[in-house]
């Protein structure tokens, strides 16, 4: 009883295959040509009737249909090399093929901040390794502040609200800093207190040298204008407190 081995499907393999049928074809056709040359000339010497062209015609036709099945089999034996990966586990992607690159590759990457106002992120694309590196700035968490004040507990009183941010340089270069202004208009006694809270990115382990700075002018329906300013810095509470009757008249 014979066996039945399962066909090589390596590279190397199948190119052996496409060579073999190839030189078959050509060898049937060598054969063909000189056999017939042959029979045209043995048919010459003898003279009528003709027959050499018998051969040729049925032996043509066997001729065509090896070419054909030869040529058409090739087209759907190419070694073209194509392969799909799906990430998983986590280990992600690992792929062993090595396979020549196009060329340079280049990567791409983005980040939505939760608020646009914040700066965009820095992203260097890599290819020199074997993962893509990227560097993200400026913080590494959200900083908020709670802004809590009566400013407007007096009736027509208006007031401007504004902050910023001073913020350490990062690895040599100038921080990102932030800022923002709040208006208020007095509503009376019955107005409830002002609670407004800002937030921004920033390092936790700058904390120390990280400052929030306030400043606020009030201008009351007298006529009066009041003002102050503060700072704290990101290590200590997250609270400011402003109250209308500690502002200083100006």
């Amino acid at each position: 009883m014979s066996r039945r081995y399962p066909e090589d499907t390596s590279i190397e393999a199948r190119a052996a295959r496409r060579v073999r049928r190839k030189m078959g074809f050509y060898m049937h056709a060598f054969i063909f040509v000189v056999v017939n040359l042959a029979l045209f000339g043995v048919n010459t010497a003898t003279g009528d009737p003709r027959w050499a062209h018998f051969p040729l015609l049925g032996w043509g036709l066997g001729l065509a249909i090896h070419g054909l099945v030869t040529f058409l089999s090739l087209q759907g034996d190419g070694l073209r090399r194509s392969s799909a990966h799906t990430a998983g586990g986590a280990d992600g992607l690992v792929v062993e093929e090595r396979l020549p690159r196009p060329g340079p590759v280049a990567v791409r990457c983005s980040i939505s901040w939760a608020n646009p106002e914040w700066e965009a992120t820095t992203l260097m694309p890599s290819t020199d390794g074997p993962v893509v590196a990227a560097a993200v700035n400026p913080g590494r968490e959200i900083a908020e502040i709670a802004i809590v004040t009566d400013l407007g507990a007096a009736v027509g009183a208006l007031a401007a609200l504004s902050w910023s941010t001073d913020l350490p340089d990062v690895d040599g270069r100038p921080a990102r800093n932030y800022s923002g202004s709040v208006v208020v208009s007095g509503l009376g006694a019955d107005g409830l207190p002002l609670r407004r809270t800002v937030s921004f990115p920033y390092r936790p382990e700058r904390a120390a040298e990280s400052r929030f700075t306030w400043t606020v002018d009030l201008a009351l329906p007298t006529g009066e204008v009041r003002s102050g300013a503060g700072s704290l810095t990101l290590d200590g509470p997250g609270v400011v407190v402003i109250a209308a009757a500690d502002l200083d008249p100006t």
